[in-house]
């Protein structure tokens, strides 16, 4: 009877060991960590709940990982959103104000209020409508359409956009092509909006009679995109912040949100790519950006 009792024993611990450990692990499960995993080493039914105990704890782990990435995103989405339109509000707050205040106001003087007005309706629109996006690309949550396109189609596209806008300043937009063949694979609409913004972002800070250039390089495992301007530069203490959003230089004159080299940011990191910049006071300033060949990268032909 006492050597039954103690095999009893010695089973009883052995089967309820494992079952043990599993919920210990159940337990241990919390929000902020949920890295916890049991030994799979059993090949039998004990070993098999263990299995699927980690499979169920990877997707947990997963799915509250997303869910965290979006909850930041909309945090900061949030924060980025009430400190932008602040500024709009306030001035489309104070026309409204003195438009319907009673006071003696001529014609001309109502009229240029309601245009002020509406340049703020646009510049709200605008914000709305780029943070959402830069949001939405920070949070992975956009899905790129990825196809091979022709880099000068892009960029020609890009400087047509933008011409009324340099014609108006005097400003010369000059395209350079290092590799005019070749093939980029990316989602076009999105590239496009980043070579918008840095050409508008060149064309703003350069003078009448100033040339902005925009060219591209294709090499073997990547295609470099660049917007070269002749204006003033940017202070070197400027440089590590300049794809901030938000973030204005202390002696910037031009009127500007601060989004534009934070969306260009984005879309490139979304396309795996990388962002750089050069400058001196000056002597201008050039932007660029590298996308990966991801057909090279993978071994297929790019999709078109």
């Amino acid at each position: 009877m006492l050597i039954a009792l103690i095999a009893g024993l010695m089973m009883s611990h052995k089967l309820t060991s494992p079952i043990v450990r599993l919920t210990s692990s159940i337990q241990a499960i919390m929000p902020d960590d949920m890295s916890v995993r049991v030994p799979e080493s059993r090949e039998d039914e004990i070993g098999q709940l263990a299995r699927q105990f980690n499979r169920m704890a990877d997707r947990l782990e997963r799915s509250f990982r997303e869910l965290m990435q979006e909850r930041d995103t909309l945090r900061r989405f949030v924060e980025d959103a009430s400190h932008e339109l602040r500024t709009p509000v306030t001035a489309l707050k104070t026309f409204n104000e003195l438009l319907t205040s009673g006071d003696a106001m001529d014609g001309s003087d109502r009229k240029q209020f309601l245009l002020e007005s509406r340049a703020q309706v646009a510049r709200l629109e605008w914000i709305i409508k780029n943070l959402l996006d830069l949001s939405r690309l920070d949070g992975g949550l956009v899905s790129l359409d990825l196809k091979s396109h022709n880099p000068a189609e892009m960029v020609s596209a890009s400087v047509q956009a933008v011409t009324p806008e340099a014609e108006g300043k005097g400003v010369g937009i000059q395209i350079k092509a290092e590799s005019p063949g070749g093939s980029v694979t990316c989602d076009r609409r999105r590239i496009e909006m980043a070579l918008m913004n840095l050409l508008d972002n060149g064309i703003k800070y350069s003078e009448p009679g100033q040339v902005v250039e925009i060219g591209w390089k294709g090499g073997q495992a990547e295609t470099t995109f660049w917007v070269k301007d002749q204006g003033r530069g940017i202070p070197s203490s400027d440089l590590p912040h300049i794809f901030e959003r938000f973030y204005r230089s202390r002696d910037a004159v031009e009127e500007g949100s601060g989004l534009g080299l934070a969306i260009v940011k984005s879309v490139v990191s979304a396309h795996g790519g990388s962002t750089s910049v050069q400058s001196e006071p000056q002597k201008g300033s050039t932007f660029a950006f590298r996308l990966p060949d991801r057909g090279a990268a993978s071994g297929q032909p790019p999709s078109g």
